[in-house]
C-alpha cells in the first residue's frame, strides 16, 4: 500500500521527534507522558545501535548516555510540570551534545538555545525548530527567554568544533 513509501524512521529521528513533542508540551505548560516514554524507548534503541562508521561511539560516552537514560525515565514518570521540566533539563544538555556529535538526520532544521535562568545543567539547553524562541523551562512566563547559540550541525558537512559567538542565528 501507500504506507511503505515513507522511509523507516531511524532511532535518532524517533528520539528527536519525541523530544520535540515533549518540548512542545512543556512550552505550553503541559505534560506529554506518551512522548516522554517514546523518547526513552527511542534513546535506548539509539544507544544500543552502533553508529555507522563508529561502532564504539556510545560506549565511549557512558556518562552522557547514562544521564540521558536516567532523566528520560524520570521524565516518563513525572507527575507534574516542575518534575517534567527538571527531568527535561537534566537530559536535554547531554542529549543535545550527543546529537551534535552524531549530526542531525536530513530534514531536521533545529537550533540549539540556552536560557541562563533555567535551573538546569548548563543553564538550560534545548533544541527546537528554527524560528521564534520557545522556552520549555518557563513556557508562558518567559517564552522568549533564551538565545539561539548555533544551529545543530547536520551529519554531512563536517563543521565539527565550530561554535558561533552566540549572537547570530547562523544557518549551516
Amino acid at each position: 500500500g501507500s504506507m511503505d513509501a515513507a522511509p523507516a524512521a531511524t532511532p535518532l529521528a524517533s528520539a528527536l521527534d519525541a523530544y520535540l513533542a515533549v518540548h512542545g508540551a512543556l512550552v505550553e505548560g503541559g505534560l506529554d507522558p506518551t512522548a516522554a516514554r517514546a523518547f526513552a524507548q527511542a534513546f535506548d534503541a539509539l544507544a544500543d545501535a552502533p553508529l555507522p562508521g563508529d561502532a564504539h561511539f556510545w560506549h565511549q560516552r557512558p556518562e552522557p548516555v547514562a544521564t540521558v537514560r536516567q532523566a528520560a525515565a524520570r521524565l516518563a514518570e513525572a507527575g507534574d510540570l516542575d518534575a517534567a521540566r527538571a527531568a527535561f533539563g537534566a537530559l536535554s544538555a547531554p542529549f543535545v551534545a550527543l546529537v551534535e556529535e552524531v549530526g542531525l538526520p536530513e530534514g531536521y532544521d533545529l537550533v540549539r538555545h540556552t536560557c541562563g535562568m533555567a535551573d538546569a545543567a548548563d543553564g538550560g539547553v534545548w533544541l527546537q525548530p528554527a524560528g521564534p524562541v520557545a522556552n520549555p523551562f518557563f513556557g508562558d512566563a518567559m517564552l522568549a527567554c533564551g538565545r539561539p547559540d548555533a544551529p545543530a550541525p547536520s551529519g554531512h558537512e563536517g563543521h565539527e568544533g565550530q561554535k558561533g559567538d552566540g549572537d547570530a542565528e547562523g544557518r549551516i
